[in-house]
């Protein structure tokens, strides 16, 4: 949903309590981590991806 268009100005940004209009987030690579601390990584780059398309806080 594009910014601006009509759905996401009626709707707005979801939150904790309401639903709403999000954005779909970035593309996040499959991990091919080998260590913990490698898919520790991989999975903080998800959350910060799914935090920026506003889908958790």
């Amino acid at each position: 949903m594009a910014a601006g268009s009509p759905v996401s100005q009626r709707n707005g940004r979801a939150t904790t309590a309401r639903p709403g209009t999000v954005l779909q987030a970035a593309t996040q690579a499959d991990s091919v981590a080998a260590t913990v601390g490698a898919v520790v990584t991989d999975f903080n780059a998800l959350l910060a991806k799914l935090r920026t398309a506003g889908i958790i806080a």
